[in-house]
């Protein structure tokens, strides 16, 4: 047998690399389906006050950069209002 898989602290709790790495799929997992239901809430909710996005564009929604909770509102919103979303099955 061999050692034990190193441990990492968040939140003074002690998780495992691979706990870590099923956390953040939940997290994703959640934020899919906020992004299904078109619940801007919830899919907002699944951020970190910090987070940083850029979007590189297409013809319909335009190239930016997203910061914080606020700019991931934004983001949503774009979407939502400047497309008509058909069908969304995250793989």
């Amino acid at each position: 047998m061999g050692p034990d898989p190193p441990k990492l602290t968040l939140n003074n709790t002690p998780r495992t690399p691979f706990r870590m790495k099923n956390e953040a799929r939940q997290v994703v997992d959640r934020m899919f389906a906020a992004f299904a239901k078109g619940d801007e809430e919830a899919f907002v909710g699944t951020v970190s006050d910090d987070t940083a996005w850029t979007y590189h564009g297409t013809q319909i929604i335009p190239k930016g950069s997203f910061e914080g909770k606020e700019g991931v509102r934004k983001f949503f919103r774009n979407i939502r209002e400047r497309t008509d979303i058909l069908h969304f099955e995250p793989k």
